[in-house]
This record gives C-alpha cells, structure tokens and sequence, in this order.
C-alpha cells in the first residue's frame, strides 16, 4: 500500500502500530472540545486508509468529520445521564458545571465505561492524543443534505463567533465587536453573502437586518454546512478567533483571518496540512477575553485580506 504523506509528518505502517493484532471493529468516542476532535478523525482517516474497520460514537453536529471513514453510532444514554456534556482540556476531560471548572476528570477508565457497556462487541479505543505519525488529514466531506442548502448562497464570507464560558473564555471577542465586524462587511462586500456559524452552545447567535447576512448559529449542521461551502469553493475568507472551528476551515483550504494569542499553539501553522492562506492578528488573553484595543484596525486589515481573494473565487 502507498502510504499518504503530509509535509511535517512520516505515516509508519500499520503494522508497527500497537492496532496490528487488535480485534476489530474497533470503537472511538468524541465526547472532546472541537480542536481535538480533529486529531482523532485524522487518526481514524489513517486506520480507514488501512483498511482498519471503524466506528465512532458522536453526536449529529460532528458526523461529517468522520464520513466516508466510519460507521457512526449513538452516544450511549447512560453517558449523557452520568455526565452531561464534558468539555476537554487537553488529554483528559472537565465538567463546566462543577464548582471548581479547572479539575479534571482523569479516570479513563470511568468516562469510558458508558461506551464499553453499551457496544462489547467493539474494541474500544479511548485515547485523546494527537496521534503522532498515525494521522492524515484531508478536507472534511458534507452531506448531500447541506449541498442542497448551500445552493442559494453567493460568494460568502464566514464568520465564526466564538464566545466560550468556561475556562477559555480569555479567548473570546465582546458581542458589541463582533457585531461591528458584521455589519462592516455586510455593508463593505454587498455582494457577498456574509454567514455567522459555529457550535450552538458557544457561538454568539447574532441576528442583524441586511439582505446579505445569514445567521446559521441555530442550524444544527451549521458545520456540515460551513464545510459544504468551502468545498464547493464559494468561501472568499473565513474570520474567526483561534479554536477548533478554525481548523475545519483551514483543512478545506478556506483562506483564513485568524485572531489568536499562539500561532503555534494547535497547529496553526505547523499542521496547516492543506496549504491554506492564514492571515494571524496575534493578541494576549485577559480575564475579559481577548486584548483589543482597536478594533476598526482589525477590521480595516480583513478587509484587505478579503479583498486580495474576493477576485479569485470563481464558480
């Protein structure tokens, strides 16, 4: 078999993998923040390349990271009844409703215990990693679903509101600068269709009065959506703060405006494995989110990233 390669990482053969003499199906569960997610479905892009049998248990919102590599199955009940929604940091995972939101839980073995109840016929794989040397990402595929959808967009430029209140929230932009971000563009670009998406529970939902603007924030597939528009190549720019959304943007090749306090931190840059154009504002966290002193400076430098790429979009 021809391995695939990437620029920055060597594939080793399944064969030296500790997968070799595991009996399959084996069985992945994404119960983690979205930046994360990303390394366990290029990891499982890597086993389907090698003819691995592969299952993931996820909700609806995250099936198109994982389509055409694995059957997907429900989230057992019984997970959702001990521990709600977890959120992860890092390897291991914490639960945003518990008084102290920096302790983690640790114990594999009990957050685990949900999927191996429900599914004993599968051989679980529970590692949150990112998978060195066992990964290949590729842009994400949609559903025919959203291909639909997208059809009465124009040329757009995507806008991801991220606004988090656990322990991530020195990451976030006030509403009242998002705002302002939309409504420049929507007037600057009308003959663009600017469209607000992100995950429901951490997104701003902003609804504003122009003909050009889409706030997709309640659609439940707004990601399927957001990669069905990048692939079909009528994305100008995606703009957004550093988290995982930005990478499913970046890995279906969207140029991207990025404001962030680590270029490096997550692979910006150093697992930008589809070459996409990345423009990064760097700026510091604060116990209010992130530091911006002036935000008409940010948008006039997207509006000239917009418009280096506004041409270049042809349908």
């Amino acid at each position: 078999m021809n391995y695939k390669k990437t620029k920055l990482e060597f594939l080793i053969p399944i064969e030296k993998t500790k997968y070799h003499k595991m009996k399959e199906p084996f069985l992945f569960y994404d119960i983690s923040e979205l930046g994360w997610s990303r390394y366990i479905s290029a990891h499982v892009n890597y086993l389907s390349k090698n003819d691995k049998k592969v299952s993931v248990c996820c909700n609806k919102s995250r099936e198109f990271l994982y389509r055409g590599n694995a059957d997907i199955l429900p989230i057992p009940e019984s997970y959702y009844k001990q521990f709600g929604h977890l959120i992860s940091a890092k390897h291991h995972l914490h639960d945003p409703n518990i008084p102290n939101e920096n302790e983690d839980i640790t114990d594999i073995k009990l957050i685990s215990k949900p999927f191996r109840d429900e599914y004993p016929n599968y051989t679980l794989i529970s590692d949150y990693s990112r998978f060195f040397n066992e990964r290949i990402f590729e842009p994400y595929r949609q559903s025919d679903e959203s291909d639909k959808f997208c059809e009465k967009f124009r040329r757009c430029i995507i806008i991801l509101p991220r606004y988090r209140n656990s322990r991530f929230g020195r990451r976030n932009i006030s509403k009242e600068n998002w705002i302002k971000i939309i409504e420049k563009l929507c007037t600057e670009f009308p003959d663009l269709d600017i469209i607000s998406i992100g995950g429901m529970k951490e997104t701003l939902s902003i609804d504003l009065s122009f003909d050009n603007y889409y706030n997709l924030v309640p659609v439940e597939d707004n990601l399927d959506i957001m990669v069905s528009l990048c692939n079909t190549k009528k994305v100008v720019v995606t703009f957004g703060t550093q988290s995982g959304i930005m990478h499913i943007a970046t890995l279906c090749k969207s140029p991207s405006f990025i404001i962030g306090h680590d270029p490096y931190d997550m692979g910006i840059y150093n697992e930008n494995f589809t070459n996409a154009d990345i423009m990064f504002y760097q700026t510091i966290e604060t116990d209010d989110g992130y530091k911006i002193s002036d935000i008409n400076l940010i948008i006039k430098k997207l509006i000239n990233f917009i418009n280096l790429y506004e041409k270049k979009i042809e349908l």
